[in-house]
């Protein structure tokens, strides 16, 4: 274990990489304080070992809360700092063992990051982030506990959602509930949205009306926005004639809603305006998401939902059967 270690003089120790992550992490693109709802508190677990400094642990802590504590922007933050033997050593480890211990700071501390340095290198891991907590032994492949505590959370919001869905809840609660859980749902690729946004521009409307959009999300991977026109989730979808299965007319009017509002987001007026507001889109998809599916065949559903080229036809338990297995994905990794 010591093999992790160098011999370090603690006035020769150079924080101002530490600095720099701190203020990178404690501040937004715009420069702006990034204000913590209930305070954020940084962890400073560092590989150096005090008895290697020829200092106490006391010395080597007061060192870091010296150095740090002066750029946390306001009281807001607050610090914890540590080192191997602060874990090591504390009577809880021997009395729970590491791993259990481990498991209850992650339990607890979940709002934090983590400032590992080493001999060669400083990394910065955040906790939500289900990275491992490698301030404490490199040889660590995974903490489990915080991945495992973020798929009980999001299980439990999978749970909600079917509820939801299967109770003929308003569209409105719908929408509030994906709002809230937008990448959960529909996908980690997805960095922003916005909702009720307001098409006011009744000239380009076919009804000559201010239209307003149920969910606008930007695509991270494609860089380009997509329009969610949520309908309710206990439409039936389909009818059928002659043995041959068809949507029904709530299913087309939606369909004409979203080619409407398409038609309004591609002039370059409304480009310009979106634009003001911070959301640059160059050719948004265009999705309904209405009902679940019907009783019909694999083959018969497909082919209805592939003839509409232009837009996607999404069932809600589509969606939910999607990030369910999301779930199980990340479920089967850390087993």
């Amino acid at each position: 274990m010591h093999s992790i270690y160098r011999n370090f003089k603690l006035d020769k120790i150079d924080l101002n990489y530490v600095k720099n992550l701190v203020v990178s992490y404690i501040q937004k693109k715009d420069n702006e304080i990034w204000l913590p709802i209930d305070g954020t508190t940084l962890y400073f677990i560092s590989n150096l070992d005090s008895k290697l400094l020829e200092i106490s642990d006391e010395q080597l802590l007061d060192y870091y809360e010296n150095e740090i504590n002066p750029i946390l922007p306001n009281e807001s933050f607050r610090m914890g700092v540590g080192n191997i033997n602060t874990f090591l050593n504390a009577p809880i480890i021997k009395n729970k063992g590491i791993k259990h211990f481990l498991n209850d700071f992650f339990d607890y501390y979940d709002d934090g990051i983590t400032i590992s340095i080493s001999d060669d290198k400083v990394e910065v891991c955040s906790i939500l982030q289900e990275r491992e907590f490698s301030g404490i032994l490199p040889s660590t492949k995974n903490v489990l506990n915080p991945v495992i505590k973020r798929i009980e959370k999001n299980n439990e919001v999978l749970g909600e959602f079917s509820r939801l869905i299967n109770t003929c809840v308003k569209e409105s609660v719908l929408e509030e509930f994906l709002y809230q859980n937008y990448r959960l749902i529909f996908g980690e690729k997805y960095d922003r949205i916005s909702t009720q946004l307001w098409l006011k521009f009744p000239e380009l409307d076919i009804g000559g009306k201010e239209r307003r959009m149920d969910i606008f999300m930007r695509n991270s991977i494609s860089e380009d926005w997509e329009l969610y026109e949520l309908k309710r989730a206990n439409i039936h979808l389909t009818r059928t004639k002659t043995d041959v299965p068809m949507f029904i007319s709530a299913v087309y009017e939606a369909m004409t809603q979203v080619r409407n509002y398409k038609s309004i987001l591609m002039q370059d007026s409304v480009r310009k305006k979106f634009e003001q507001d911070g959301i640059e889109y160059y050719n948004p998809e265009i999705n309904i998401v209405i009902g679940k599916k019907p009783n019909i065949s694999t083959m018969q559903w497909r082919n209805l939902v592939k003839s509409e080229t232009d837009l996607n036809i999404i069932t809600y338990d589509h969606l939910l059967n999607e990030a369910k297995e999301r779930m199980n994905y990340i479920g089967k990794l850390i087993i």
